[in-house]
């Protein structure tokens, strides 16, 4: 089923077409929600007995996905089940979310040990 709020539409319940959908199909549906911004599923995902280390099919995991789209709660509950900031890179994703303007997520960042004076090695830039 879909629920739509203010033009965007989201599947609800996982069900597909009257039937529970299978394990695969239920995980690569959660994955591309979570992909897509719906970072707020990471919490569905991992009760749904899915690894807070999961990545998608190209390799990126989702304390990456949750990084991009500046959501430190969920990022905060990844850690929490397991998921590492290793995953993140070496400056654990601090110019990246500098770049985004997501100031909560550079406070977070900086608390769990990002250098901010660590240049991007092909720039030579800061964050």
């Amino acid at each position: 089923m879909l629920a739509c709020t203010t033009g965007a539409c989201y599947i609800v319940g996982m069900q597909e077409s009257g039937a529970a959908m299978s394990d695969l199909s239920r995980r690569s549906a959660l994955l591309d929600e979570i992909v897509d911004g719906r970072t707020d599923l990471v919490f569905e995902f991992v009760s749904a007995g899915y690894p807070a280390s999961e990545t998608d099919d190209g390799g990126v995991s989702l304390l990456q996905w949750c990084a991009y789209y500046g959501d430190v709660s969920a990022m905060k509950f990844l850690l929490g089940q397991g998921a590492t900031m290793e995953s993140l890179g070496s400056d654990l994703g601090l110019n990246g979310a500098c770049f985004h303007g997501h100031w909560r997520l550079c406070q977070f960042l900086i608390e769990c040990g990002a250098d901010v004076n660590r240049p991007l090695a092909d720039t030579g830039e800061t964050p």
